[in-house]
């Protein structure tokens, strides 16, 4: 297993954030399109009065390494992802379920909103992944965990230029 831990700071009050961003149907579309994600489906979503549960579809635009192909054809990179949202605590228990070898990678991660000074909010990610395949799980592990903070690194500046361009920051 490995585990990496992802931070960003956003000009936007927490609840904006949430609201706006986490949650924002408009700008998801339009971030993982930017992201060149063939799909992302909102399979699930049940809001209540103290948390907010959802299951989304992803399905990227990449290619499996040609080893995989040969294994598995030409199936779509993708996942379920699994999201629990308690709205007191501003954290969100994710669990992600590939599209292939659903059964040999396990995916676990905590997302949570602070309030930043400034009125800003600082989002962290703590992830692990375990791939139970050998001779290759530790490195599909790291290939998954470099995905996963180059794709959140890509998000934060897509954010901040939908922030920018869209004259949502606090004056800090």
């Amino acid at each position: 297993m490995q585990k990496i831990f992802v931070e960003h700071i956003f000009d936007v009050p927490r609840d904006t954030f949430v609201q706006e961003f986490f949650f924002g149907e408009e700008f998801n579309r339009s971030a993982h399109a930017h992201m060149r994600f063939k799909r992302r489906q909102v399979l699930e979503d049940h809001d209540e009065e103290r948390r907010r549960a959802m299951r989304i579809e992803y399905v990227t635009s990449e290619k499996l390494p040609w080893v995989a192909r040969k294994l598995f054809g030409h199936a779509d990179v993708g996942w379920i992802e699994e999201l629990n949202y308690c709205k007191r605590s501003h954290q969100a228990n994710i669990t992600m379920i590939g599209h292939i070898l659903a059964d040999r990678i396990r995916s676990n991660g905590v997302m949570t909103f602070h309030e930043h000074p400034g009125g800003r909010t600082r989002r962290t990610f703590d992830i692990d992944v375990h791939v139970a395949v050998p001779a290759v799980g530790r490195a599909i592990e790291k290939k998954m965990l470099g995905d996963t903070r180059k794709n959140f690194d890509l998000m934060a500046a897509f954010t901040r230029c939908w922030i920018r361009d869209r004259r949502l920051a606090h004056a800090v």
